[in-house]
């Protein structure tokens, strides 16, 4: 398959969250306006490349029911790379839980099924924190020189 072709199926499969399972793909911009209205919400990032993404894409509707009051809104591959470094993620697929717009945590990847829902719900009512950065090496001056 190629990335034009999985492109196209991913966009379909967001299409039928949205229509079969009201959850709306939003751009990147409209997340902290989404988030603020939201007593917790978790955004499911993707990217074509994943297949994972197709999988937890299938499985979050039914997640979601186990976490009563937790909303979702997913984000196109290209809407999820602008948030990615925001959150820390490095992963996709990952969800990405936000309590009245605050970071909480992230599931990366498909997980298994238990799992996923304890840590979703973890996460629905966990402290916010600050978002983990990337993990970029950082060199210093000194390094540099010695390396």
């Amino acid at each position: 398959m190629s990335e034009i072709d999985r492109e196209r199926a991913l966009q379909g499969l967001l299409a039928r969250l949205a229509a079969e399972q009201g959850i709306p793909t939003i751009a990147a911009g409209d997340v902290e306006a989404r988030a603020a209205g939201e007593p917790c919400l978790a955004l499911l990032l993707t990217a074509a490349k994943s297949p994972e993404s197709w999988d937890v894409g299938v499985v979050l509707p039914e997640v979601l029911r186990t976490c009563g009051g937790v909303r979702a809104v997913a984000l196109e591959p290209a809407e999820s790379a602008k948030l990615a470094a925001r959150y820390g993620v490095d992963k996709y697929p990952s969800v990405v839980v936000l309590r009245e717009g605050r970071y909480t945590g992230a599931i990366e990847g498909m997980q298994d099924w238990e799992p996923f829902c304890t840590e979703l719900a973890r996460l629905a009512v966990a402290e916010p924190r600050r978002p983990p950065s990337l993990r970029i090496p950082i060199v210093t001056e000194s390094a540099a020189r010695t390396a």
